[in-house]
């Protein structure tokens, strides 16, 4: 996926909410702000859809399994359980997550390792890399728009198991 396909689309929005009837507008803060809200409304991803997650957030093949998205709680909403596990890793991590988080998204991941299923909950939030990344254990980067999926493609070559 080219450079223009993720960009344009975001500046397009951006410049449709600067202009008006009337002519362009001044770009003011809140023009700003409902472009950055936009820009990451679009970077949710959608309820029951398959997405590649890339397993401590290197794309390979070898790091990549899929995961169903099945719920998305905004910040206001999560339980206290969920807030204090994100608050002790963007602490323990403050490299890797955002200080802050609009929703939490839960994802169901089944892999099979050894002819044993595991089946395990992942919560992804925001990431300083304007993603989505997972907390813990199974710490890994979600590929909402394919362009991490489209990279392993082009630039490595499966290996069959």
């Amino acid at each position: 996926m080219s450079w223009s396909k993720i960009f344009l689309p975001m500046w397009n929005a951006f410049i449709s909410i600067c202009n008006d009837e009337s002519g362009p507008s001044q770009i003011t803060k809140n023009n700003i702000a409902l472009s950055y809200e936009l820009k990451n409304k679009a970077m949710l991803p959608i309820l029951n859809k398959t997405y590649y997650f890339f397993d401590d957030g290197k794309v390979r093949y070898s790091r990549r399994s899929r995961v169903v998205i099945k719920e998305i709680i905004p910040f206001n909403e999560i339980d206290q359980e969920t807030l204090a596990k994100w608050k002790e890793e963007i602490n323990e991590c403050d490299w890797l997550y955002k200080e802050t988080t609009d929703y939490f998204v839960k994802a169901e991941a089944s892999e099979e390792v050894n002819g044993n299923v595991i089946d395990e909950t992942l919560i992804f939030v925001r990431c300083k890399k304007d993603g989505w990344f997972s907390l813990g254990f199974w710490g890994g980067r979600l590929d909402i728009d394919g362009t991490l999926n489209a990279f392993c493609e082009e630039h490595f070559e499966e290996i069959a198991k």
